[in-house]
């Protein structure tokens, strides 16, 4: 029983720590307002670009985020459609 939870556990940690990256691209230089980019791959994801870099921000837990209105929101509202993640071949 043991093993097959370490089994189960470090399946999960490879499976969580070998997806694709895949950071989108940011202007380099911010504007007034600050630039959000949808997370193509997780609908509780987003990103906020500051200087040209990606940083990856999470939404509340039971959230979208709202690619329109750029904010988290219900899921409903949200309408958000997350794309399977590149494969790494």
């Amino acid at each position: 029983m043991k093993a097959l939870f370490a089994v189960t556990v470090l399946s999960f940690i490879i499976f969580v720590f070998t997806e694709p990256v895949i950071v989108p691209d940011c202007p380099e230089v911010d504007g007034p307002n600050a630039t959000l980019l949808k997370d193509p791959y997780h609908c509780d994801s987003y990103y906020i670009c500051l200087e040209g870099e990606a940083i990856p921000m999470k939404c509340p837990i039971g959230l979208h985020f709202n690619d329109v209105l750029k904010t988290c929101d219900y899921p409903k509202k949200a309408k958000c459609k997350a794309l399977p993640p590149p494969s790494t071949d």
